[in-house]
């Protein structure tokens, strides 16, 4: 009866360890997965401010909330009913929108076509068209 007790009590001590120990994890896998998707929002961030030039038809413009510059774009076309991946002149701009009462970064890319329209096409933090 002592040992049986005895056992008891050390399996509880090594379940409530465990359990306490997956809490951790599960606490530090989330917040790594937030910090993964700045990385990624910030990486593609640099790459869209490394392909760009001076072009005259599309200015560079910065503001408090809102940056917007020429550079070298992907677009995809349909040619023959396949998607074909190529490069283009285009407009990019970064800035800060809300999204559930949360501040997130979008990404809008306009080809040089659209570069003048006013309207807006708005991408999430990662490149993903907002419909």
């Amino acid at each position: 009866m002592v040992s049986a007790s005895i056992l008891g009590l050390i399996g509880l001590a090594v379940l409530t360890t465990f359990g306490s120990g997956l809490h951790v994890y599960e606490r530090v896998q989330s917040y790594g997965g937030l910090q993964a998707d700045i990385l990624l929002s910030l990486e593609e961030m640099e790459r869209d401010l490394s392909n760009t030039f001076f072009f005259s038809g599309i200015g560079f413009e910065g503001q408090a909330q809102k940056i917007t510059f020429p550079a070298v774009i992907e677009v995809a076309e349909l040619i023959d009913g396949e998607e074909i991946i190529g490069s283009s002149i285009g407009q990019i701009s970064y800035y800060l929108g809300e999204d559930d009462g949360q501040r997130i970064l979008i990404r809008d890319q306009r080809n040089y076509s659209q570069a003048g329209s006013k309207s807006e096409i708005e991408y999430d933090q990662f490149g993903f068209l907002i419909y």
